[in-house]
């Protein structure tokens, strides 16, 4: 290390093809003093370009201090070289990173390799991110997929095909849309049309990930999609984005397929945690109404979280069922949560409901309105 310091020092010139070999030292700190001396011969005048590619391949180096000198140098050499021809050339170097083995310090050099690709922003590594997000399974905090945010529109594309060919999931994809923000919602409101159902569930899901009204409008269409996992992703997103205009579409609910009752009331919740007394919960009434012949479990379900007196004839009806156990006992919950007088001698009969779970819903609703009566 004395020689490499000495020889960079008293013949510069001379030095940089030595300094250049000794940079892929076998040795840490034969590396890191390399680097040393490249930035301390920039900042003493001599930047020479030929030394920036073999830098910005060693901002990818296992040792973290080798990392943190050749940022020094670069910077020293050029305070834009993530833009220069030299990163362009050493961009399939730094592709080639992305397949080393799985210790620990490859571990740590191929995040490295992954950062240095996002910054040059080159599109030939695209696809090789891409492989790597897929391998990681593409978590917000994984740094391929992050690095896939930062190549904005020019990734939709790939990102797209990659989900439509099987090459990545739906969730690590939305992600790295998600990560692109508002450039990327014209390509997805657009892709919430794809022929595949993957694709348009990744849009869903980015688009409440990226949080723009504009998305309100075509994600509650979305809500109709014949695929369960989009209108499940469609209800995500407009919970994430917050916006009452979806309200009413969450709960006339009959249409959508597989959008489980957790789910839609995490996003009501989500919108306005007040939605239960919302003008669109009440203006949803008579369409929740009109729904229940069709739509029991979920119609009565919304109907007592709602709490309108509207729905206490139609909820006494559904409470005397012949067939549907499982609807005289969301009925009998739901009348307890409405709390109206009129259910009082109904319920008294469900109490000796054959089916046991009814007649302890029944119990419960009676309890709640006797409380609600007491004040």
């Amino acid at each position: 290390m004395k020689a490499v310091y000495a020889l960079s020092r008293n013949h510069p010139v001379e030095a940089l093809e030595p300094l250049i070999a000794v940079l892929a030292d076998r040795d840490e700190y034969v590396r890191m003093a390399a680097a040393r001396a490249f930035g301390q011969i920039a900042r003493n005048g001599l930047r020479e370009r030929r030394t920036i590619e073999p830098l910005i391949v060693a901002l990818a180096d296992v040792s973290s201090k080798v990392r943190e000198l050749s940022e020094e140098a670069l910077h020293a050499i050029d305070e834009y070289w993530e833009k220069s021809a030299e990163a362009s050339n050493a961009t399939p170097r730094l592709i080639a990173l992305l397949g080393a083995g799985p210790t620990r310090e490859n571990w740590e050099a191929r995040n490295a390799a992954v950062k240095v690709l996002a910054r040059i922003g080159d599109v030939r590594a695209i696809e090789p991110l891409i492989a790597k997000a897929n391998e990681s399974a593409g978590s917000k905090t994984d740094p391929a997929t992050a690095a896939l945010g930062t190549f904005g529109e020019r990734a939709v594309e790939p990102l797209i095909a990659a989900v439509a060919s099987g090459r990545l999931s739906e969730s690590a994809a939305a992600n790295a849309l998600g990560l692109m923000g508002d450039p990327a919602v014209v390509y997805m409101i657009g892709a919430l049309n794809h022929d595949d159902s993957k694709v348009r569930c990744a849009a869903a899901a980015a688009l409440g990930y990226i949080n723009n009204p504009a998305a309100v409008e075509p994600l509650i269409l979305a809500l109709s999609d014949p695929n369960h996992w989009v209108t499940g992703a469609a209800a995500f997103a407009l919970g994430c984005i917050g916006d009452p205009r979806a309200i009413e579409p969450l709960l006339i609910n009959s249409e959508y397929p597989g959008i489980s009752l957790v789910a839609l009331e995490t996003a009501l919740d989500s919108i306005d945690a007040l939605w239960r007394k919302s003008q669109a919960a009440r203006a949803a009434v008579p369409k929740l109404l009109a729904a229940l012949p069709y739509d029991k479990s979920y119609s009565v379900w919304a109907l007592g979280e709602i709490g309108d007196p509207r729905a206490i004839e139609p909820l006494i009806v559904a409470l005397r069922s012949k067939t549907d156990s499982g609807l005289r006992a969301g009925a009998a919950r739901a009348l307890g949560q409405i709390g109206d007088p009129r259910a009082v001698g109904p319920l008294g009969v469900a109490l000796g409901d054959v089916v046991p779970h009814v007649g302890r819903f029944a119990k419960l609703a009676l309890d709640a309105i006797a409380q609600r009566k007491r004040g």
